[in-house]
């Protein structure tokens, strides 16, 4: 019998991703998010997800805001719900922060410096969005990695 080998390219997610732990309602994180980095998020329809757990699959939603600064796109969701995590590995952070943007790594420091200042966030870091397993669940990461 001969045998068959699959070789798999990953995928890597072309966005940026801050996790935030912020103990507020979506709409003041947002707030908090928004004057943190001088941008002006949205509130958009809820990102909705099947998401899958053995024996059942539960339809989840999630909050979603977005703003679009000259070329650059960001979005916040939400990353608890009842059951669980949008993307498990980052159960500690109730925010998760994409952004779509060609920051140097001074204004990225920057970034962090000013959403740090605001008292509603008691922490934010960026990560490793390469190493998630779930990354594909985030808002906007379809094939193209595009905000929807």
């Amino acid at each position: 019998m001969s045998r068959h080998q699959l070789y798999f390219d990953k995928e890597v997610p072309d966005f940026r991703l801050v996790g935030i732990s912020c103990h507020q309602r979506d709409y003041k994180a947002a707030w908090a998010v928004s004057e943190g980095m001088g941008i002006e998020l949205e509130r958009m329809d809820d990102w909705t997800l099947l998401i899958h757990y053995k024996p059942q699959s539960i339809m989840a939603a999630f909050p979603y805001f977005t703003a679009t600064v000259e070329d650059d796109n960001y979005a916040l969701v939400g990353n608890i719900f009842e059951q669980g995590f949008l993307i498990p590995e980052l159960s500690q952070f109730d925010y998760l922060l994409l952004i779509w943007a060609n920051h140097t790594p001074e204004m990225e420091e920057d970034m962090l410096t000013q959403l740090r200042s605001n008292r509603l966030i008691q922490f934010c870091d960026f990560l490793d969005s390469e190493s998630l397993k779930n990354w594909h669940r985030l808002p906007g990461c379809l094939e193209n990695g595009n905000v929807e």
